[in-house]
């Protein structure tokens, strides 16, 4: 059985802008990663064919060097949570989160000995940061790594349970945070000084939010075939084919049309900012608010510049949207 992709971004405005440092800040932030040795050998090989390096470079285009390798030690250390909790029970994850956030928040104090290996990887992330971030990015990232935390817990109790969310709206409560966009957009604000009643504005959290939406139900789309396989249930696809009761390409065609309303919502409100008297905020502003459009953009083109979700067939599936659907594992389908 085939299906097609959406073709999600056919009239998406904004372009595709690749970071120049791409090269130096991809091999070392990856080896960085590999010095804690996480995975076995064959793991590690596959975790590099991720190429978190490109998804970052995308999304921090105009980020110099330094600021660069902060935001792709981050995005490593998602995907490194991410394979490890994946396969997890909740009180499992729990612990994972407790560690993260205690390294987080005492930054310079030495992890126990035996502790799980995650918790340096984080203080040693977050040490680095401290010293190039602008207060409000540091103001606001534990909190939002925190909230990430939690629906990655709650996350675990839907698998755990073979529980699936009842609705799309049900499903982007939790998915907004499982995917950790919103402290991925607090890399965005790295070398940005953007006071608090501005970026807590009504109309900058509406656009952080599409922003997450449509990161998130993007790659939803591009992973469903890989994550149905594997009877991942925390994908919008399956959402909507079980609220429903439609198949596969009848779920693609909504989430399509579900998207280009997002997108046109999204781009109508980058024109209502709210206003600054002072230059230099109205200024970074509009990188915030742009960057926030620019992860969109990056996050959909690194999904077809990566193996993670249709391996050697990715450049076939780039040119044509044909994906041959894997034979899944069983899964519950809960009304």
């Amino acid at each position: 059985m085939e299906f097609k992709l959406p073709d999600l971004h056919k009239s998406w405005p904004l372009p595709r802008i690749m970071s120049p440092w791409y090269e130096d800040v991809n091999s070392a932030s990856a080896d960085w990663v590999d010095s804690f040795s996480l995975f076995s050998p064959s793991h590690t090989k596959k975790f590099r064919q991720i190429n978190v390096g490109l998804l970052a470079s995308l999304t921090s285009p105009h980020h110099t060097k330094e600021l660069l390798r902060a935001a792709c030690d981050f995005t490593n250390i998602l995907f490194a949570v991410d394979e490890i909790t994946d396969v997890l029970g909740p009180e499992e994850v729990r612990g994972i989160a407790e560690i993260a956030l205690d390294a987080l928040r005492n930054p310079h104090k030495p992890r126990p000995e035996g502790e799980h290996c995650i918790g340096e990887l984080h203080r040693e992330f977050w040490c680095r940061t401290l010293s190039i971030s602008s207060d409000t990015a540091a103001r606001r990232f534990i909190k939002s790594y925190e909230e990430y935390m939690v629906a990655v817990i709650a996350e675990a109790e839907d698998r755990n349970n073979t529980t699936i969310r009842k609705s799309i709206d049900d499903y982007l409560s939790l998915r907004r945070f499982t995917g950790a966009i919103k402290p991925s957009y607090d890399m965005i604000l790295l070398p940005l000084e953007i006071p608090d009643e501005i970026l807590l504005d009504r109309r900058i959290v509406d656009l952080e939010f599409m922003s997450i939406d449509m990161v998130a139900v993007a790659n939803d789309v591009v992973s469903f075939n890989v994550e149905q396989a594997r009877g991942d249930i925390h994908n919008a696809i399956i959402v909507v084919q079980n609220q429903y009761k439609c198949s596969v390409q009848e779920a693609m065609d909504y989430i399509n049309e579900w998207y280009q309303k997002r997108a046109n919502d999204f781009l109508n409100a980058m024109t209502d900012l709210p206003e600054c008297h002072d230059i230099k905020v109205r200024d970074q502003l509009k990188q915030y608010v742009f960057g926030l459009g620019n992860w969109v953009t990056g996050n959909y083109e690194w999904s077809f510049g990566s193996m993670r979700f249709f391996g050697a067939d990715v450049d076939k599936v780039k040119q044509t949207g044909i994906v041959s659907l894997l034979p899944p594992r069983k899964y519950i389908v809960n009304a």
